[in-house]
């Protein structure tokens, strides 16, 4: 039952101590930016609470000059500790501003006996050339806690301790005979007792806890009361009146002393030796705990004693109560705890393996014990460990290759545990860093980089899986726990060798590098320049199809020395190459013109005669005088072969011919051994009026073209003209009268000195009774492979054998009847007709061509070059 608490008792021990900082000849006296503090000090030792009036112990107090002082300027730009106020008051000026001023004994981390922790501060304003005053009172930032047993207690027990923990820290062992109050740090606090009774038998266990608060002092009282229907005695556990559940008891009766207590065994490491480790390093041990309670697991509790870690589920936590947030926080923290948070029972396991890579450096405790349903308590298990630093440093042991998609770097280090928990980021195309996998790991005899401490012995090269970069070098970053290490990888330059195919106008540029995706990048990505001046993009085209660059806009005939190539941070000069002449058809306008036909008094069709008995007989004859365009070839040669036995005009007809400065292709009949057609015995009409059949003509097509055409029977034609220029284009102006819906023809072939087409086109044309403009253009040219000579022709027809129409009747009039009547000869005097003014001739479709020129511009700026 509850005993009534004695009247509040107030400890009033106030320690004060007032220490000068100043003197008449202060040095911040008329300072612009200087002043002094003066600093009052008081020790406030008094207790907000104390419940029981028969422990009337004071707390400890220390002087004032045990304090150690700090003061530290709001904006963060000053901050500066002294180890005693003695120490700070020797201190003569400070920078004017606004300043937080604290004083602090002991240390709260430090629990026990005769270990108060006091705390004070103050804000402070220091101003120019003054003194300014302030007062810190320091409290106790502890709580104070003594356990007290009754008479009847002392009686039933020969031998008994207690002890106290809270959150973090290890126990405080209050002996048998201990009167003194324990300073603990505020927080969750667990009670031990350890009981023996008359027979000699010993348990430990947890009855009860309380919440501490700071400045508070809290006396546990523990005694006996009656028990059960069996007599038994209980344990009669009281607290001060502030703490909830006051009251606690405990049966005392041979159970709790005869049944198996709960145990913690050691798995995996040996209580009492502590295990050196690295920081983040994989373990070379794997701790457990393994935990049984023959009646029933009450509680389980994991108590972290740390220098340099917190985790985050707390420094204590009782296993058995965990909600579902800390269960995810302890797995989180690297503890595999089973057997606690689903159907628990007898049994459980702890694996702190993955709590050891997660341990900071400094000095670790980890303490389980376990509590059963009678409140009794299993020795507790505690695993040591030191923590030690790892060392390392990453280096890069040689440059990469350009666009790999794989790198090397080396971390020596002190440390083979690591081997396996470094990570790694590198940029993305993004340039954004992220996580890079590891492909390999190997141990290296020789590392990339000097060492900068005598015990790295290790040295592990790491090949990482990264994203093709183009540049000069990329950052790579290494991550070990907290550790973060850089090193910049140098990329090696691109290796690739560049040609260059000269055009008249532009230039083609062939990579041949190491592999073809180096090759597409450079084409891809590079940027041109002219000396220094950039090529515009617009004048750039890249051929993913044929894996060339064509830079466009250059000048004819000029030599290009310094047109670079840059990748990345890379550049490479292309070699120097001259571009060809810019150089058209020669008299593609047909200005100039050579008359190539001459025959004079040629018969134009057959006789006539004006009676019915056939004599006297008259024909017509004719002068066939034609030209051809200076440097251009016809079949003139084949469709009106001067040697030809049958000389009419039937069967001798020119199918090309320059007038006007245009040139006529028609598809013309010839034969060159015709028959002539019968006299015609007509009155009074003064022609032969008889049409040559159809069979007895040969056809073919009117042609112009750039070549040869000798012809003694059998064509010995030379098509095309030697040529050392590529062009781009061809063009002309055309007007075409088709027969029988036939098409005419154009073609342009430029050919290499091997006798292969390297560029062609042909096109068909169709009518037209005006002048159009035809382009064409010429593509596709094999890298590097010149010009040696040119084919480009016209024909009136594509047809093998092309249609012709035949004239008859009044067709074949020629407009008139005889021209002279000679008084000696009478009327056998031939009717002589103009130059190529007559009838008597067959034609079918008909092309005329002018303005034939060759082009070598693409649209685009014209880029500087030096002419040579």
């Amino acid at each position: 039952m509850r005993k009534n608490s004695r009247s509040l008792a107030l400890l009033a021990l106030a320690a004060g101590m007032t220490l000068a900082s100043c003197s008449d000849d202060s040095p911040w006296n008329g300072s612009s930016d200087e002043g002094g503090i003066d600093l009052t000090l008081n020790t406030d030792g008094r207790v907000m609470r104390q419940t029981r009036a028969d422990d009337g112990v004071s707390p400890v107090i220390p002087t004032a000059n045990s304090f150690a002082i700090n003061l530290a300027k709001s904006d963060g730009s000053y901050s500066k500790d002294w180890s005693s106020l003695e120490g700070f008051n020797r201190e003569k000026s400070f920078p004017i501003g606004d300043y937080t001023l604290s004083a602090t004994y002991g240390d709260m981390d430090k629990e026990g006996f005769d270990n108060p922790y006091y705390a004070g501060k103050a804000e402070v304003h220091v101003a120019p050339g003054a003194e300014t005053a302030v007062n810190v009172t320091a409290t106790l930032g502890n709580a104070m806690t003594s356990i007290r047993y009754t008479d009847e207690f002392k009686q039933n027990f020969p031998a008994y301790s207690a002890a106290v923990q809270t959150e973090g820290h290890d126990w405080v062992i209050f002996a048998q005979n201990e009167t003194r109050p324990a300073y603990i740090a505020p927080g969750e606090v667990a009670i031990n007792l350890t009981l023996t009774n008359d027979e000699g038998q010993r348990v430990t266990i947890q009855p009860a806890g309380f919440t501490a608060t700071a400045r508070h002092h809290y006396v546990v009282t523990i005694g006996v009361a009656p028990g059960n229907e069996k007599g038994e005695l209980a344990l009669d556990i009281q607290f001060d009146e502030d703490v909830v559940a006051e009251t606690v008891s405990v049966s005392l009766g041979d159970d709790l002393f005869n049944a198996p207590a709960p145990s913690v065994k050691a798995n995996g490491f040996t209580v009492g030796t502590p295990v050196e480790a690295f920081e983040s390093a994989e373990p070379t041990v794997t701790p457990k705990f393994d935990i049984f309670a023959f009646g029933g697991l009450k509680e389980v509790w994991l108590n972290i004693v740390s220098d340099s870690y917190n985790p985050s589920f707390g420094n204590k936590i009782n296993l058995m109560a965990a909600t579902p947030l800390e269960q995810q926080q302890i797995a989180n923290d690297g503890i595999d705890a089973a057997g606690f948070f689903k159907n628990p029972d007898k049994m459980g396991v702890i694996n702190i393996k993955g709590l050891l890579e997660k341990l900071p450096v400094g000095s670790h405790e980890i303490e389980v014990y376990a509590v059963d349903v009678q409140t009794r308590k299993s020795e507790s298990i505690i695993f040591n460990t030191t923590i030690k630093p790892v060392e390392m440093e990453l280096s890069a042991p040689a440059a990469a290759e350009f666009l790999a998609n794989e790198i090397s770097v080396d971390i020596n280090t002190n440390c083979p545990d690591i081997k396996n928990n470094v990570s790694f980021k590198a940029p993305n195309a993004n340039n954004q860093m992220v996580d890079v996998k590891v492909k390999s790991i190997t141990e290296v005899s020789s590392p990339s980089a000097v060492k900068t401490r005598a015990d790295l012995g290790h040295t592990f090269r790491y090949v990482l899986d990264v994203t093709p970069m183009a540049t000069a070098a990329i950052d790579v970053e290494a991550y070990l726990g907290s550790k973060k290490r850089t090193v910049q990888v140098v990329m090696n330059a691109p290796e690739y060798e560049v040609a260059a195919d000269a055009f008249a106008k532009k230039v083609v540029l062939k990579i041949d590098a190491a592999n073809d995706k180096i090759a597409s990048y450079v084409h891809s990505n590079a940027v041109f320049y002219n000396g220094t001046a950039p090529i515009p993009t617009a004048n750039i085209k890249y051929d993913q199809a044929s894996g060339l660059t064509t830079i466009y806009g250059l000048t004819s005939a000029t030599t290009y020395e310094n047109i670079n190539i840059k990748v990345a941070e890379f550049n490479k000069t292309v070699p120097a190459f001259t571009t060809e002449a810019e150089t058209d058809v020669t008299n593609g306008s047909f200005a100039s013109v050579i008359e190539t036909i001459h025959i004079e008094g040629i018969l134009t069709g057959g006789d006539f005669t004006g009676t019915i008995f056939g004599s006297p007989k008259y024909h017509h004859t004719t002068n066939i005088v034609r030209s051809e365009p200076t440097g251009w070839a016809s079949v003139n040669a084949l469709t009106c072969d001067t040697r030809s036995t049958t000389q009419n005009t039937w069967f001798m007809v020119p199918s090309t011919f320059a007038e006007n400065e245009e040139v006529v292709i028609r598809s013309v009949g010839y034969n060159h051994a015709g028959s002539n057609p019968g006299v015609t015995k007509v009155t009074a009409r003064y022609y032969n009026d008889k049409s040559i059949a159809d069979t007895d003509l040969n056809k073919a097509a009117g042609e112009l073209f750039l070549g040869s055409y000798p012809f003694d029977n059998s064509s010995s034609r030379v098509d095309g003209i030697s040529w050392t220029t590529r062009p781009s284009q061809i063009s002309f102006d055309y007007k075409y009268t088709s027969v029988n819906n036939e098409r005419g023809l154009a073609y342009i072939r430029i050919i290499d000195a091997a006798g292969k087409v390297i560029s062609e086109q042909e096109v068909t044309l169709t009518a037209t009774s005006s002048f159009v403009t035809k382009t064409v253009n010429l593509e596709n040219y094999p890298f590097g492979v010149k010009a040696a000579k040119i084919q480009l022709g016209f024909k009136s027809s594509t047809a093998a054998t092309p249609a012709i129409n035949i004239p008859s009747g009044s067709a074949l009039s020629n407009g008139g009847g005889l021209h002279t009547y000679n008084l000696c000869s009478g009327w056998g005097a031939y009717g002589a007709k103009s130059a190529n003014d007559y009838k008597a001739f067959a034609t079918g479709s008909e092309l005329t061509v002018d303005n034939v020129k060759l082009g070598y511009d693409t649209p685009g700026i014209t880029v500087k070059a030096r002419r040579k």
